[in-house]
């Protein structure tokens, strides 16, 4: 049991805490300000800090913003942010939300989100479990195990610096408070703030239902400024050198499915293909992408296009048009569970059975490729969980290869620049397939294949 606070001395609590402040880039000098605020439990940010409200913004979680009431100095001052409520997972969640009243209450008030009157309890529960994804953020607790925090409004409604003019000024970082044994967040200035400025802060990686499909790729798109699934591609990375070995016609048409904000089309550009079709369902993400790589930059060998993975021919790509379609996650998102937050947190995570956007997908694949295409796909199912549930022959597409990807150490640091992949280390292995059109005499079914995968590491 944590001792009271009251019996704590400062150098008892730096020497305790050393650790995580010094891992969460505190600085040093405002560590006894922490200290002093922490013992008396004092949410002061009231005295520095307002709310703005835009009624007429039609979107909820858009109509408030932070101001500073008075004008700031850089690492003067550190506040403290409550954590109203914690959950460990998307369905532990949703049952809080439909049980307990009180939950329910305090994200109306935080979201300002609207129901309609006749609205049930778990129609308000499914809507507002959606409206969570852009205020619940993961953390790992002291036992290894996934958490979920929502800070309270203040926490809350500070606006991600997104936009072009819009610079970060604050900086957040999560505590575990020894003395109380409570987990909370903390912020200070990292640059001087006028008196009525916006308060900014660094884009954070939020809760990501990926489950929930569309929605939720919209939703984590409205911030993502570029996040590449499993790992980047870039010099040294696995997955570049199995592309590279994989599809040597550099001319070759390239559809790129669910490209997201990954940096991939251009890394390609810059390897020598000239013809890359870049596509995601999400509309947003296809606009903002296109604004920010626009083809005239990149000779027009890139471009970019709103499109469903499960309708390619409904989105004007041509039958039998693509030497190559290459999936990062994409088949993925849509054999996740509804609600998961991904699909790499354990078998539980995944269908067991084929669902029918999947077969739909496969087909179209199919379709679009050229008699000699190749559908390049890295995932997070093994081998064997992915030719039992996926009947990629029903579908005209037959595995001719597949690798496990590994990471050494120097690949590993230069994917952690990306937010999120520092986590994946070992066991979180993911796996590269080749699948084409065409099936070889010799070769049997790929359920009858050793689908053991060969070892792809980091150096060729």
């Amino acid at each position: 049991m944590a001792s009271l606070t009251s019996e704590w001395t400062e150098e008892r609590f730096l020497e305790a805490h050393q650790a995580q402040l010094t891992s969460q880039n505190i600085p040093e000098q405002l560590w006894p300000v922490l200290f002093k605020k922490l013992q008396a439990m004092a949410f002061d940010a009231g005295e520095s800090f307002t709310f703005g409200h835009a009624p007429e913004e039609p979107m909820p979680h858009k109509q408030f913003s932070v101001h500073a009431v008075k004008d700031l100095m850089q690492e003067a001052d550190i506040w403290l942010v409550e954590h109203i409520w914690m959950f460990k997972s998307p369905a532990d969640a949703l049952e809080m939300l439909k049980r307990y009243e009180n939950v329910m209450e305090r994200m109306v008030v935080l979201t300002n989100l609207k129901f309609d009157e006749d609205a049930s309890t778990e129609e308000r529960a499914d809507l507002m479990i959606e409206e969570l994804q852009r205020y619940a953020y993961p953390i790992v607790d002291s036992t290894g195990g996934r958490m979920h925090y929502v800070m309270d409004e203040l926490g809350s409604r500070v606006t991600f610096a997104l936009q072009d003019d819009a610079v970060a000024n604050v900086k957040y970082a999560t505590v575990v408070d020894m003395m109380s044994g409570e987990m909370l967040s903390v912020f200070w200035c990292v640059r001087d703030i006028k008196e009525h400025d916006f308060v900014y802060r660094a884009p954070q990686h939020r809760m990501s239902l990926v489950g929930l499909k569309k929605k939720a790729w919209e939703i984590r798109f409205e911030y993502e400024q570029q996040y590449d699934w499993y790992c980047e591609y870039n010099e040294g990375s696995p997955l570049r050198n199995l592309i590279l070995q994989s599809a040597p016609k550099r001319d070759g048409k390239v559809l790129i499915v669910g490209t997201g904000s990954s940096t991939m089309p251009m890394e390609m550009y810059k390897d020598g293909f000239t013809d890359i079709v870049a596509t995601d369902y999400v509309a947003a993400i296809i606009k903002k992408m296109a604004e920010k790589h626009p083809p005239k930059d990149y000779n027009n060998a890139i471009s970019w296009q709103e499109l469903d993975a499960t309708n390619i021919s409904g989105g004007g790509v041509d039958a039998a048009s693509m030497d190559y379609i290459i999936d990062k996650g994409c088949l993925d998102a849509l054999l996740v569970r509804d609600g998961v937050e991904g699909s790499g947190e354990g078998q539980e995570s995944w269908m067991t059975e084929e669902p029918k956007e999947v077969t739909k997908m496969v087909q179209e694949i199919e379709a679009a490729l050229s008699p000699t295409g190749l559908y390049l796909l890295t995932s997070f199912g093994s081998p064997s969980y992915l030719v039992n549930t996926v009947d990629f022959e029903s579908g005209g597409l037959f595995l001719k290869s597949c690798f496990q990807i590994e990471r050494d150490a120097e690949q590993l640091k230069k994917d952690s620049r990306v937010p999120g992949a520092a986590a994946l280390t070992s066991g979180h292995e993911f796996y590269f397939f080749v699948f084409s059109k065409v099936q070889e005499e010799e070769e049997t079914t790929a359920k009858d294949l050793d689908v053991t995968p060969n070892v792809m590491k980091s150096a060729v």
